[in-house]
């Protein structure tokens, strides 16, 4: 049996996530594998012993590694953000994480957002954008998360994406009375699945 080696970088595409959410894995969870090698270049591992642990975990990049995850989530518990980002998978920073191409849930918050999860305001930064647009390409349902604290995520359940509206008469009839409509780029509007 070949054994499969891997680094940070390889362990991140396994998992779909970024370098630096490998590097916080391995600085705070206890349980992460042991690399079995430090050269120069950094740490080792046993591909498989990775792989075992990321199941565990729920990180794995398939998707039905991720709807088995996202089955343990109670809609209306809370849920630290370490546990979210270990099930959805993705980078660990944005709103919608993405992982290869596609959004895989959606993190929001209601200081930002007074009427999520029903609708999101889409900030007027480039990244921001892309990923509003990438969602509207891909449609479909994410697992919807609201924000209730620090490190505290309340499970809203599954949203069916309903369309990304850029008119910005409709963004200007979203926003608060504190924002402006210059600095949003539009508004992603959400329906809870029945």
């Amino acid at each position: 049996m070949r054994m499969e080696l891997c680094g940070i970088t390889e362990i991140a595409v396994l998992a779909g996530v970024t370098p630096q959410a490998v590097s916080n894995w391995i600085a705070r969870k206890r349980d992460f594998p042991p690399p079995m090698a430090e050269l120069a270049s950094g740490p080792v591992w046993d591909g498989r012993t990775v792989r075992a642990w990321l199941g565990r975990q729920g990180s794995m990049s398939s998707p039905t590694t991720r709807e088995t995850a996202m089955k343990k989530f109670v809609v209306g518990q809370e849920y630290t953000l370490d546990v979210v980002n270990s099930a959805l998978g993705g980078d660990t920073m944005s709103y919608l994480p993405q992982l290869r191409g596609r959004i895989v849930g959606g993190r929001f918050t209601n200081v930002m957002n007074p009427n999520a999860p029903y609708q999101v305001l889409v900030g007027d930064r480039p990244q921001v954008r892309r990923k509003a647009e990438l969602l509207a390409a891909q449609e479909g349902t994410i697992p919807v998360f609201l924000k209730q604290g620090p490190n505290r995520w309340r499970y809203h359940g599954v949203m069916r994406f309903l369309r990304y509206e850029t008119n910005p008469d409709v963004v200007r009839a979203t926003l608060g009375v504190d924002r402006r409509v210059e600095e949003i780029a539009g508004v992603l509007v959400f329906e809870d699945v029945k």
